[in-house]
C-alpha cells in the first residue's frame, strides 16, 4: 500500500511568511506529493498549487474561527479540490467545557458533509490526557462528535500517553489522516496544561516514538496520506527535506 506524502506547511511558516510562492517551489521541487494548508491563503493559491503539481490534502483551522463562521473555510476546501477541513486545535476553558466544544464539532461534521467534505479533528496530547468524566477527551469526542473523523497525530498520540500504534487500530475507521511526526522528551513547565513545553519535535526516527509499529498501523486505517509536521527546527527547510527522505525508505512499513 502506498499513500502520498504531503507536507503540513506550518512547518515552514517563517518562509511562508516571506516568500509563500517561493516556498512552495521548493516544497514541490523537494519531491512532496502535495501540501496541506493552513490560516489565511494568497488569492492565486489554487493556480499556484497547480502550477506546481501539488495536491492539496486537506486544510488546517482554528475552532474559535469555524465558530465565528464555518462557511468560508468549506467553500476553500471545495475550492482547492481537497478532502478534509482539520480543526487543529481547541482548548477547554471555564466558559467552554469539552462537552460544549464537542457539541460544536459534531455541528461542525455535519454541515461539512452536507458538501461532501470530511470534518477531522486533530489530537495534540491534552485531548488524552484531559478527561470528561472518566474518558479522555478524544475518546468522549469519539463518541459523542459520530459524524467527525480525526487526523491522528502520531506523536501527539505518544505524548498523551498512549500507544500511537494501538489507538490508530482503535480508531482505524474514524482515522482519514495521519500526522507523521517524533518527538523526544525535555523539561517543560509543570503548570502547561497542554503538556507541549515537555516535548521537543525532531526529524523523524530521531526521537522516542514507534514509528513502525505507528506507519504499519496507519495502513490498517482509511488514512488518504501521510502528512510530515515538524512543529520546530533550527532549519525547518532541511528538516522538510530530510523527513521525507526518511518518510520515503520507512512508509515500506505500511501493509
Amino acid at each position: 500500500m502506498t499513500l502520498p506524502i504531503g507536507l503540513q506547511v506550518y512547518s515552514l511558516r517563517d518562509a511562508l511568511s516571506k516568500d509563500f510562492d517561493g516556498t512552495l517551489t521548493q516544497v514541490s521541487k523537494m519531491g512532496y506529493d502535495g501540501v496541506e494548508l493552513f490560516g489565511e491563503l494568497p488569492a492565486n493559491i489554487k493556480s499556484l498549487v497547480t502550477s506546481l503539481g501539488l495536491r492539496v490534502s486537506s486544510k488546517h483551522g482554528l475552532y474559535d474561527d469555524f465558530l465565528k463562521d464555518l462557511q468560508p473555510h468549506l467553500d476553500q476546501v471545495s475550492e482547492l479540490g481537497a478532502s478534509a477541513l482539520v480543526c487543529a486545535w481547541s482548548m477547554a476553558t471555564p466558559d467552554n467545557s469539552w462537552e460544549t466544544i464537542t457539541e460544536n464539532l459534531e455541528k461542525f461534521a455535519q454541515a461539512a458533509k452536507k458538501q461532501n467534505i470530511a470534518f477531522a479533528y486533530h489530537n495534540h496530547a491534552h485531548e488524552l490526557t484531559q478527561k470528561v468524566g472518566n474518558q479522555a477527551v478524544l475518546d468522549y469526542m469519539a463518541i459523542n462528535a459520530p459524524t467527525m473523523v480525526f487526523e491522528q497525530d502520531i506523536a501527539w498520540l505518544h505524548a498523551g500517553g498512549v500507544n500511537a500504534a494501538q489507538y490508530l487500530e482503535t480508531y482505524a475507521n474514524r482515522t482519514v489522516l495521519a500526522h507523521v511526526k517524533d518527538v523526544k522528551a525535555k523539561s517543560g513547565d509543570a503548570n502547561d496544561p497542554t503538556g507541549l513545553s515537555h516535548w521537543e519535535t525532531v526529524e523523524l526516527g530521531k526521537g522516542d516514538v514507534n514509528l513502525a509499529a505507528a506507519l504499519t498501523a496507519v495502513g490498517q486505517t482509511k488514512s488518504q496520506w501521510l502528512l510530515v509536521e515538524q512543529d520546530n527546527s533550527d532549519d525547518p527547510m532541511r528538516s522538510a527535506k530530510n523527513n521525507l527522505e526518511w518518510l520515503r525508505q520507512h512508509s515500506k512499513t505500511l501493509s
